[in-house]
C-alpha cells in the first residue's frame, strides 16, 4: 500500500500539465464585401491577447484597454487596395463564447470600389508572441472565394480581383 501510494506521489510530480493552457493559437478573419465596404471580421481567443498584450480589464468597458488593443491590431494587421494602404474603421469589439474558448471579435471596415485589382494582407497577429501561432483569412470579394493562411514566417499574401 506504502510503495502504491509512493508510486502515486511520483507521478504526481514528474507529469507537469497546465489546466489553462491550449496547444494551438489561431485567429480567423472573414472578409466579406457589402455595397461599396468591405468588412473584416476578426476573431482572436480573448486570453492570448489578453496575456500577449498585459491587459488586465474588460476592453468593451476600459476605453484605455480597448485602444490598447486597437493600436496593436493596427499594427500588424495591414491591408492595401492596389498598393495603398488603408485606415481600417472600427465597427464592433465583443466577446463570444465562455472560459478558456471565449473569443474577442473585432470587425473592422474599409471602403472599396468594383476598380480595385488586389487585395494585399499583412497579417501577424500574435505571431510574434506566440510560435505556432497560425493566422487564416477567408475571403468572399467580388464573388471570389479564397482562404490565405498566415504564420510566424509568412506574414503577407494578396487576391488578385478577377
Amino acid at each position: 500500500m506504502v510503495c502504491r501510494f509512493l508510486i502515486f506521489l511520483f507521478f504526481l510530480f514528474c507529469v507537469n500539465t497546465n489546466v489553462f493552457s491550449h496547444s494551438f493559437y489561431v485567429s480567423l478573419c472573414g472578409v466579406y464585401q457589402v455595397d461599396d465596404k468591405l468588412f473584416f471580421s476578426i476573431r482572436l481567443f480573448k486570453n492570448d491577447v489578453f496575456d500577449a498584450l498585459k491587459i488586465t480589464d474588460d476592453v468593451t468597458v476600459n476605453l484605455k484597454e480597448k485602444q490598447k488593443v486597437m493600436d496593436y491590431v493596427s499594427g500588424v494587421f495591414i491591408i492595401r487596395f492596389d498598393g495603398v494602404q488603408q485606415t481600417l474603421r472600427l465597427e464592433s469589439l465583443g466577446y463570444e463564447g465562455e472560459d478558456y474558448t471565449e473569443t474577442l471579435n473585432l470587425k473592422y471596415s474599409a471602403p472599396y470600389a468594383e476598380n480595385i485589382k488586389k487585395i494585399h494582407i499583412t497579417n501577424k497577429l500574435l505571431s510574434e508572441f506566440f510560435d505556432d501561432q497560425i493566422n487564416v483569412v477567408n475571403l468572399n470579394v467580388a464573388n471570389q472565394k479564397k482562404t490565405l493562411t498566415y504564420n510566424k514566417s509568412f506574414v503577407e499574401n494578396w487576391i488578385e480581383i478577377q
